[in-house]
Parts: structure tokens; C-alpha cells; sequence
């Protein structure tokens, strides 16, 4: 493989000439562009990721990225008679650690039954099943929960929260369940009410949870956990492609072999982001993508919009050289039985 470089340069280099047209271009082995004409071995690499994040931009798909905690409070769903965790456990997802999931870009606050400096006032009981849970005490109508208080900083803005619990057995309701928050330890707000005070780029926030019935005789609700998210950085979207990788048979030149078999996705160090850290997509993370409904095309088409949650499998990085180039992989389809649909 050889590169055109111009026809201004001075055909007597012979060091640099590796071939002459009749136009008197210049052709030369691309090694030598990078060993001789003083690219430089560090810039290329560079302008390489630099090129794909371009391409990735204008023509890749957006997607939405959570990737599985790996460490983190565990879950009180694991067994400890067999280390099992519940598959479909609200609290952890089957992740082992309670919250699950981080989606790229946010930060989440969990609040679970086992959060540490939890405190519970005598209307309210942790019942310890798989996996944990608040419930009102036997006689008791209502019940409190004050969490810790969380500092909030560098953030974009509140995002959402999600409440896993329900009133009372088999209702799926969340009536007999309040969660309130205060930033100043005082006034206490619905936290699905006015969010006004959680839009400020610091702050602290605590968070209130009570459960209350009709009577004592009915049935308690109960809580398992609370999630609150805000936005961390301004580019919250990582993007893929299923084109043809762009400089395959350019470093293919230098003897680098970059075509994976069965790889179809394919994204940058830093998921398609100017100034991303590299991140290392894992097997265990989740994508959503929302370009549209799957459309059967034409087999010569490279690309479609798709849509839905989708798991990455047979991840593969491309190093060459130790220089981290790209990332590819396969998706997976979630199917309906799986409890990372669930995934906030």
C-alpha cells in the first residue's frame, strides 16, 4: 500500500520515491510518511481517534450507556448460604451491589432499606427478605426514614427519580409511600413535587421516607429503594456505528490487523466524545438506542435505526502498536424476561 503525497515534491529525493506517475506525483510507502517525513508516530495515533469521534458525530448513532457497578454497598438479595444473587432483585438488578447500574454522565443517590446512617423512627421495621425492606411495625400507621445528607456538587441539573416499593401486597400502587427532601434540614418538599431547590450546581440534600395505612389492620406498604439522578457533564450520549471501520486497509498498510470477524459495532476510546477519559465497554453494561423502528434494508447497506435495550457481547479492543484505537462488539437484544429492562 502506497500514498500519493504531491506533486510539488522534488522528484530527485529518492529517499522518499518510491514511485513516479507521469504527472510527476510523488508515491511513497507509508511508513515512511510516518518514519521519514516527521509525522510522528504519537500524532497519528491521535488524529486517528480524533477522525473517527468525527465520523462517529455526524453519522454514528446516539446511545444512551449504563454500565454495572463493580463495587459498591452489596445487596442484601445475595444468599449467604450460596453467594446467589435474585436475578430480578428491584434493588441491584442481579448486579450484587445495591443501585446496579450507573448510567454514563449522570450520578445517582441510592437510598435502600440497608443504606448505612439510615434512621428509622419506632413506626417503621426493616424486614429482612431477599431483598431487604421497610414496613410499618406491627400496630403502627405510620413510619419515617431520614437518610443521611448527600452532598450534590458540579451538577447540570436534576434529572429524575424512581421509587421501588408498593402499597401494601400485590398493590401496585405507591400511595401509602412519601419521599420528601430538604436541602436546608428544615422545610421538607415532595421530592415528584417542586424540584426548583435540586436544580442548583451544589448542594445538600436529604432525603424523608414515610409509610403510612388506613389502619393496622390492613396490610403495610413497603419500601425497597429510592433513586435520584442528575445530569454530571453536558454529553450524556456515547456513539456507535456498524460501518465499515475507516482506516482498516490504512493500517492494514502498516501491517496492523485491525478486521475483527463477527464484530459489527464498533466506537472510540472515549465512546465518540472530544475530551472523554477512554472508558472500556464491558459485557455487563447496557445500551438503549432510540433511532427509530429496525427497517429490513438492502444487504449492501451498512447502517439501519434501530431501537430498544441491548446488551454489547464479544467485546474486542484494538490496540495496535499499544496504542488504543478502537472498540468492537456485538449487541444483543434484551428479552422481555430480563430484569435489566427494568433499569432506571
Amino acid at each position: 500500500m502506497v500514498t500519493r503525497i504531491s506533486s510539488q515534491l522534488d522528484p530527485n529525493t529518492r529517499l522518499r520515491q518510491q514511485n513516479q506517475s507521469p504527472s510527476n506525483d510523488v508515491w511513497i510507502a507509508q511508513t515512511s510518511v510516518v518514519n521519514e517525513w516527521g509525522l510522528g508516530e504519537q500524532d497519528m495515533w491521535a488524529r486517528l481517534v480524533d477522525r473517527h469521534n468525527e465520523i462517529l458525530q455526524t453519522g454514528g448513532v446516539p446511545t444512551d450507556l449504563w454500565r454495572q457497578l463493580g463495587s459498591g454497598l452489596p445487596c442484601t438479595c445475595i444468599k449467604p448460604e450460596t453467594g446467589q444473587v435474585n436475578q430480578r432483585c428491584p434493588v441491584c438488578y442481579g448486579s450484587r451491589f445495591v443501585g446496579g447500574f450507573e448510567k454514563f454522565g449522570y450520578s445517582t443517590i441510592f437510598v435502600a432499606a440497608s443504606t448505612p446512617g439510615l434512621q428509622l423512627d419506632s413506626g417503621l421495621v426493616i424486614a429482612k427478605k431477599n431483598p431487604w425492606q421497610l414496613e410499618l411495625a406491627s400496630g403502627k400507621t405510620q413510619g419515617v426514614a431520614l437518610t443521611p445528607s448527600y452532598y450534590v456538587t458540579q451538577s447540570l441539573g436534576y434529572s429524575g427519580s424512581v421509587l421501588s416499593g408498593l402499597d401494601g401486597l400485590r398493590k401496585l400502587t405507591q400511595e401509602g409511600i412519601l419521599v420528601e427532601y430538604t436541602t436546608n434540614g428544615i422545610d421538607f418538599l415532595p421530592l415528584l413535587g417542586n424540584v426548583d431547590l435540586l436544580e442548583e450546581p451544589s448542594f445538600y440534600v436529604t432525603f424523608r421516607i414515610t409509610l403510612t395505612r388506613a389502619s393496622a389492620s390492613e396490610v403495610s406498604p413497603f419500601f425497597q429503594i429510592l433513586r435520584a439522578r442528575w445530569q454530571m457533564q453536558q454529553n450524556t450520549q456515547m456513539y456507535i456505528s456498524k460501518r465499515s471501520f475507516p482506516e482498516q486497509r490504512w493500517l492494514e498498510s502498516f501491517g496492523v490487523r485491525v478486521k475483527l470477524d463477527g464484530v459489527t459495532w464498533w466506537t472510540t476510546p472515549n465512546l465518540g466524545i472530544v475530551g472523554q477519559e477512554p472508558i472500556l465497554i464491558q459485557e455487563n453494561d447496557l445500551f438503549e438506542i432510540n433511532q427509530g423502528i429496525y427497517q429490513p434494508q438492502d444487504p449492501g447497506e451498512e447502517e439501519f435505526p434501530i431501537s430498544g435495550r441491548y446488551k454489547p457481547a464479544n467485546v474486542q479492543y484494538v490496540e495496535p502498536k499499544g496504542r488504543f484505537l478502537s472498540q468492537r462488539f456485538n449487541i444483543r437484544h434484551l428479552q422481555r424476561d430480563e430484569g435489566e429492562l427494568l433499569v432506571f
